[in-house]
């Protein structure tokens, strides 16, 4: 870290541990006088943190040092108490009410407290400022003394309590509405997250599975020429290939790596990766024996026959960077979407710790780890300074590993410091260097989509837009709060949210479970025991619907059998007293189950889920009630979830592999079926 001239004008350079350098602009310092000796002060104040870190200090120094400069007209840096006393008091008062700070008068006291009155102290401690001038603390918001005329309060009179404008949370892909506290609600917030996530977990899928096929088909290609005889035709400047034609007729002049047939192609590809490094069209034939960009652009559709074939719905994926993958080299939004993905499959795993993943440990051994029974692999999270291990996916596995194979195949020509990296990327747009780590900024804009107009997800697949998925909607730390309230949707357990996500049950209640869904989901939970109660207290009773808080039987029986599908091992004392309550000539077993299930129901039932999805229909058109039987859509895809969920991690093996097999059926029966068919007439489910 240092200054610098860079455009005429004065900025610190920032250069972060893998080569990146980052510039902040601190020239209006330079117009007051003796400013050296301040900015190196900061400068040594900032020795020994992180690039990141010294970037949001600087930031904030800013932010409240320029307006202050430029109010009072400050021409030069003090030197007597007084003059100090001066300046620290307009900084003080800056910081409260400049609108170069967008945040809230909580954060501007954070601001100063943890940013601007330790940097003050480290200035007195060396003797810049005199040791008489006092640098007072910022007090907390609402913070009183003990005699504070705040304190007094009228007996009976309630607390105060803040009001909140906002009618939802957007800390999810899919927002928290406010305003509903009743327990459908629940079930279609569920349905409603996992329907958005599962399509864009596919799209995410489909966009890798195209990268990846890219790639491993341009292995291939640079496996089926030989190195030493292209670089002996580069060195004898013998570029072209010569065809004979018919009698009569001149012979054709190709030039050997224009891409005009397989073996050419090859030969672009691997003296592409030998000279450069990366795939950049040329306006003119190059001394290495690469093609001319109008040669190759003519050829186009000949060398492209040799490329496999997209699964992104709208590719408008440019040809070098499609030709770059082949060699296994990426860009910032190949970044964001692996590493969304990645986030999906493993919540462990956060936004920055993937982006500056490395691949070895400091000494040498790799963080992938191949066990008895599974495969992990381990990052470090530089915020919670932890390493965290998480077992993989067989899709988080192939990623790791394909990313792995690309930075072996282009090891030889990345600089050291870049190699222990996941992430490394072509720079695009930088002279002095080829390949940089992916910036942060540039990689979330892909997946969010800031600018309109701009490349994003949505851009690639349309139909992201039937899901509900719209631009500036969805972010890498909203997948991951996702990926926590669908783990609370499936086990109700805080605990198992914290184990999902890697942090501890208070971070993840502060930071990750809105308050108003766990205030829902209990409530919820109290229902449903003092309904369970009643029913089992009434359950031969004539009186029992009265007793009960449902409108009709079909309520009723609905509540039984999710019940039931919550209970399937026995473990609930109040279902096994309704068991034999109602059928006590049949003898019962811990863990059986008091309906019977075919698979062909849970097929059916497995089918109406994924057809609702694969559709994009709404929850709110899911929880539209019948008007005869007053049921509705999505108590029948709650209740298959609840089934998925107990079956698969049921006792018996047979009641698993029934399961399986049902939702194996399900996806056959899925591919068929439109939402409007599903009619229940034999002839639709036959």
């Amino acid at each position: 870290m240092k200054i610098t001239m860079k455009n005429g004008e004065h900025q610190l350079r920032i250069e972060s541990e893998a080569g990146a350098c980052r510039h902040i602009n601190i020239h209006y310092l330079s117009h007051v006088k003796d400013w050296e000796p301040f900015a190196q002060h900061a400068v040594n104040y900032c020795t020994g943190k992180k690039p990141i870190s010294i970037k949001s200090w600087w930031s904030r120094l800013n932010s409240v040092l320029r307006p202050t400069i430029t109010d009072s007209e400050m021409k030069a840096f003090p030197k007597k108490a007084d003059d100090w006393s001066t300046l620290i008091k307009n900084l003080y008062l800056t910081t409260l009410i400049t609108p170069e700070i967008k945040s809230s008068i909580t954060t501007r006291v954070a601001i100063w407290n943890k940013n601007l009155l330790p940097f003050l102290v480290y200035l007195q401690d060396r003797d810049q400022i005199p040791i008489s001038v006092l640098i007072p603390a910022m007090k907390q918001v609402n913070q009183v003394q003990k005699e504070s005329s705040f304190n007094v309060s009228i007996i009976g009179e309630k607390a105060a309590y803040k009001v909140n404008n906002k009618d939802q949370i957007d800390k999810l892909i899919c927002p928290v509405s406010l305003s509903r506290t009743d327990s459908e609600y629940l079930d279609e917030l569920y349905y409603d997250l996992e329907r958005k996530r599962n399509r864009l977990h596919q799209a995410l899928t489909d966009y890798w599975k195209t990268l990846k096929a890219f790639f491993e088909d341009g292995q291939k290609l640079i496996n089926e020429i030989d190195l030493a005889s292209l670089e002996r035709r580069v060195k004898a400047k013998d570029f072209y290939d010569i065809y004979p034609r018919e009698k009569g007729t001149p012979p054709i002049r190709r030039h050997f790596s224009s891409g005009h047939n397989r073996k050419s192609f090859a030969a672009y590809l691997l003296l592409s990766k030998k000279y450069k490094g990366f795939i950049k069209l040329s306006s003119k034939i190059e001394d290495c024996g690469l093609a001319s960009r109008t040669v190759m652009w003519e050829n186009k559709s000949l060398w492209m026959s040799h490329t496999p074939p997209s699964h992104i719905e709208k590719d408008k994926i440019g040809y070098t960077g499609k030709l770059n993958w082949m060699l296994g080299i990426l860009g910032n939004m190949d970044v964001s979407f692996i590493v969304a993905l990645l986030m999906m499959e493993n919540p462990k795993f956060t936004f920055l710790s993937l982006l500056n993943c490395k691949v070895e440990d400091k000494q040498g051994k790799s963080r992938l780890e191949i066990g008895e029974t599974s495969i992990s692999f381990m990052i470090e999270k530089s915020r919670a300074k932890a390493f965290k291990k998480e077992g993989l996916s067989d899709l988080s596995l192939e990623i790791i590993s394909t990313l792995l194979e690309m930075r072996t195949a282009n090891l030889a020509n990345l600089p050291t410091n870049l190699s222990k990296y996941l992430f490394v990327i072509l720079a695009m747009n930088s002279k002095d260097k080829d390949f940089t780590c992916a910036q942060g900024s540039r990689v979330t804009a892909y997946l969010t989509g800031r600018t309109e107009g701009s490349l994003f997800i949505g851009s690639l697949f349309p139909s992201l837009a039937d899901a509900g998925i719209s631009r500036n909607q969805i972010t890498h730390s909203k997948l991951r709060a996702s990926e926590g309230v669908l783990e609370y949707f499936r086990t109700g357990s805080i605990r198992a949210v914290s184990r999902k996500l890697g942090n501890g049950t208070r971070v993840a209640l502060e930071h990750y479970l809105p308050k108003p869904l766990i205030a829902a989901y209990n409530t919820r939970q109290v229902r449903r025991f003092q309904n369970l109660m009643l029913v089992s207290a009434c359950a031969n009773e004539d009186y029992l619907l009265d007793a009960v808080d449902f409108s009709n039987l079909n309520e009723l029986h609905s509540f039984i059998l999710e019940m039931l599908a919550l209970d399937s091992k026995g473990n609930n004392p109040l279902i096994s007293y309704l068991k034999d309550k109602i059928d006590e000539t049949r003898e019962r077993h811990q863990g059986d189950l008091i309906a019977n299930i075919s698979e062909r129901s849970l097929s059916l039932l497995y089918a109406y889920k994924l057809i609702a999805e694969n559709n994009n229909i709404g929850a709110s058109t899911l929880a539209q009630k019948d008007s005869k039987t007053g049921l509705a859509p999505i108590s029948f895809i709650t209740l298959a979830k609840h089934l998925n969920t107990t079956l698969s991690q049921h006792n018996e093996s047979s009641v698993r592999e029934t399961n399986f097999s049902a939702k194996n059926k399900a996806l056959l029966m899925a591919e068929k079926l439109e939402w409007d068919q599903l009619i229940m007439r034999r002839a639709n489910i036959s």
